[in-house]
């Protein structure tokens, strides 16, 4: 069975060998994000230890009506919604969902952003898909280094961005993987 080893801290952890050895769904769709103030989906959080390594993929399905479209951001915070010190790295790309298979993906329907923060609060980042769609596609790549003895959750927040309606939904089957150690 393969093993991570961190010497500095003396943990030993055993894996299933694959890449990613946890996940978690969204089992329903979500309520209206009828607020510009970003929401923790909590089922969508992943618990982390003091000076913890979270590497993983959060994969977001949503839909919106083009005039609210999505902002989140990951964070990594305690019981309290305080920020925990953690070096938070993300890659993201937003796609509005191919309807036919003969359509082509171009610059217009396509975001890409990479975002660094080490105090643990997280970057907000706004998804402007220009598409009144049911079904946006967003997917977020991490890489978190908790810096500190706290114990708290990797939280990904989501709301709508000018928060005047209710036209903005998390879907079901939205998920994430991960890897501790």
């Amino acid at each position: 069975m393969p093993f991570t080893t961190n010497s500095t801290y003396g943990t030993v952890k055993y894996s299933t060998g694959t890449l990613y050895d946890n996940s978690a769904i969204l089992a329903n769709d979500g309520s209206s994000l009828s607020s510009a103030t970003l929401a923790t989906q909590s089922a969508l959080s992943i618990p982390i230890g003091g000076y913890e390594r979270v590497m993983g993929v959060y994969t977001i399905w949503y839909d919106t009506d083009n005039t609210n479209e999505l902002s989140y951001r990951v964070r990594v915070q305690d019981s309290d919604a305080a920020a925990i010190a953690s070096t938070i790295a993300t890659q993201s790309v937003a796609s509005v969902a191919e309807i036919t298979s003969g359509a082509t993906p171009s610059a217009a329907s396509l975001e890409c952003t990479g975002t660094y923060n080490t105090d643990g609060a997280g970057i907000t980042v706004g998804v402007d898909n220009g598409a009144a769609v049911a079904a946006l596609y967003l997917q977020v790549t991490f890489n978190i280094l908790s810096t500190a003895t706290t114990k708290g959750n990797i939280v990904f927040q989501a709301a709508n961005i000018t928060g005047s309606a209710a036209g903005t939904h998390l879907l079901a089957g939205s998920n994430v993987v991960w890897k501790k150690w």
